[in-house]
């Protein structure tokens, strides 16, 4: 078997775990919303060397230790962590320092995860997606240290409201492989930011950038070309693009 996911068996517990970990070719491994699962279940999956995606979103009783016991799955490249609210500063640099090969990484919604954690995160030098939404420690200090990711495709920000314009000129001249970046409810963004961003163009790559801005009223997006910069306005109520 090389799949497996329990994703919403909430019953699932670090008993079960136990059996997983003896799953030695699995690759994808989803335990969304497994919210009886513990540092003792990651200890188990630790011993699946060859796992390459793993999803614990809502799995809220793990813990750094349950990090430190992953980062010995040095083939993962996808890992989500959304709502792990008992994660610190410290599990992201445990995981920073051995999961060099992670090219997509989910910290939505955790407190806990403040700048100084992000100073490890150059190390994963191959991450092309990084989800830091509503981890309301952010600043534009850590924001630096996610500038130093040169192959990052995709950045949500979104409700870290301590970024400023200053964050987003910053992300504007570092990552010039960014496609994508969502500022949605960074309140302290203004006008300057879209003027800091007037002069991208094309990437190498020939990739176009896209950035979108939530307000109150809707969705502000700008579409940066080599040829034109245009706006658009899109109501509040549509699907995010």
């Amino acid at each position: 078997m090389q799949t497996l996911s329990l994703a919403g068996c909430s019953r699932t517990t670090d008993a079960g775990a136990v059996n997983i970990g003896a799953l030695a070719h699995l690759r994808t491994l989803d335990l969304e919303n497994c919210n009886e699962i513990t540092d003792a279940s990651l200890a188990c999956i630790a011993r699946i060397t060859g796992l390459q995606t793993l999803n614990l979103y809502c799995c809220d009783k793990i813990t750094d230790a349950g990090l430190a016991s992953i980062a010995a799955l040095s083939q993962l490249q996808m890992l989500d962590l959304t709502s792990c609210y008992e994660l610190t500063d410290n599990g992201l640099a445990n995981i920073s320092a051995t999961l060099t090969q992670l090219q997509s990484l989910v910290f939505y919604c955790c407190n806990k995860i403040t700048d100084v954690g992000l100073e490890s995160i150059a190390k994963l030098s191959v991450l092309e997606v990084l989800d830091l939404s509503c981890c309301l420690e952010i600043t534009d200090a850590g924001i630096a240290s996610v500038a130093k990711l040169s192959e990052l495709r995709s950045l949500n920000i979104s409700d870290c409201e301590e970024i400023t314009d200053d964050g987003v000129a910053t992300v504007a001249t570092s990552l010039l492989q960014l496609r994508t970046l969502d500022l949605g409810n960074c309140n302290l963004i203004t006008d300057a930011a879209l003027e800091s961003n007037r002069n991208l163009t094309r990437t190498t790559a020939g990739v176009e950038r896209l950035l979108l801005l939530q307000q109150s009223y809707g969705y502000l997006v700008w579409h940066i070309s080599l040829h034109r910069l245009e706006f658009f306005a899109t109501n509040a109520k549509r699907q995010r693009l």
